[in-house]
């Protein structure tokens, strides 16, 4: 399914939309978001589901540098300490009771959460970096109001297919590039051809 996704997809957006919903329905989560890395470190959400506007409104614009977040902890490869019970091997963080998880944190930890999840009612969340060919394209959020909705199982089957996920954004970024050029190009003829 997930490359038949990648092949029909006419846009990114239409790949990201099916992606969300394909994810939802591995995963089991109620809420499923991708964030692809935009200009000036931005991380903003290129689908969502299941997560209220609400939620939306706070959480799609966060900043890699400025907003200290797990979401771009992970979109840098820059886990704190106290993400790191919860990292796994392959850069993903993945927690089955986040509130029971920040309780348990000192004080000066806590502050690295944000806590939006938390207020949104989430147990379960996953945030998982989205890679190709060593560059940092954005990550794969996933949240439920359930404790322990993704097992280590669902975890490790994810981080198998999330280098289909990277190639595809990647392909699609580099589908937008030449697309911007081409328009620039023509651009620069036809003003030219005016001179």
């Amino acid at each position: 399914s997930l490359l038949r996704t990648f092949i029909v997809a006419p846009s990114r957006k239409q790949y990201l939309d099916s992606l969300v919903d394909l994810l939802r329905d591995v995963s089991g989560c109620s809420s499923v978001g991708i964030r692809v890395s935009s200009t000036n470190d931005w991380v903003p959400y290129g689908a969502s589901v299941g997560f209220d506007k609400g939620f939306m409104a706070s959480e799609c614009w966060l900043q890699l540098g400025e907003d200290d977040c797990v979401c771009t902890r992970v979109a840098d490869g820059k886990p704190a300490a106290a993400d790191v019970p919860c990292m796994t091997p392959d850069g993903a963080f993945r927690c089955e009771n986040i509130p029971r998880f920040l309780d348990e944190l000192p004080d000066q930890e806590r502050l690295r959460f944000r806590g939006l999840c938390m207020q949104s009612g989430f147990l379960s969340l996953a945030v998982m970096p989205v890679k190709c060919r060593g560059a940092a394209l954005g990550v794969v959020h996933l949240a439920d109001e359930a404790e322990g909705r993704i097992p280590p199982k669902v975890m490790e089957f994810l981080e198998t297919i999330n280098p289909l996920i990277g190639e595809a954004v990647h392909r699609f970024n580099i589908e937008d590039e030449l697309r911007t050029l081409s328009s620039q190009l023509s651009l620069a003829e036809e003003q030219e051809r005016k001179r």
